[in-house]
């Protein structure tokens, strides 16, 4: 597994549920990050903090995103998962180089470890239709 991809795996586990106090996010990445697997690595826990606080500074205009995109399905329904993949991957989107096929097919790879089989389409939906403006 790339270390990327264990980034934003990291990233999810942060930003997993609905309550995104800054602080609370980020003692979960520190915790995360003691992991002795992880220590050795600091690069893998520097990516997840730029994808977190990249999703955090900019929760609101991603969430409408997620709201606008996800037509005849409601927000509050889609599981916590979905929505921290869904969040990291709007937020590279619109917010870096990383080539948009890169974004979508890591947000839709991790879906496949971490949550339901039929994630991946519903990730891969949303995600197909955002526009980088």
């Amino acid at each position: 597994m790339g270390l990327r991809r264990k980034g934003r795996e990291i990233a999810m586990q942060a930003l997993y549920g609905d309550d995104y106090d800054k602080q609370r996010v980020f003692d979960t990445l520190e915790q995360i990050g003691n992991d002795e697997q992880l220590a050795s690595n600091s690069s893998i826990i520097l990516f997840a903090k730029e994808l977190v606080s990249g999703v955090l500074d900019n929760l609101e205009q991603i969430d409408r995103i997620i709201i606008t995109k996800s037509k005849n399905w409601e927000f509050s329904r889609i599981s916590p998962v979905d929505k921290a993949l869904l969040r990291i991957g709007i937020f590279e989107l619109l917010n870096t180089s990383v080539p948009r096929a890169v974004v979508i097919n890591e947000a839709i790879e991790i879906a496949k470890v971490f949550s339901t089989v039929s994630s991946g389409k519903f990730i891969n939906g949303i995600l197909n239709q955002v526009e980088a403006d």
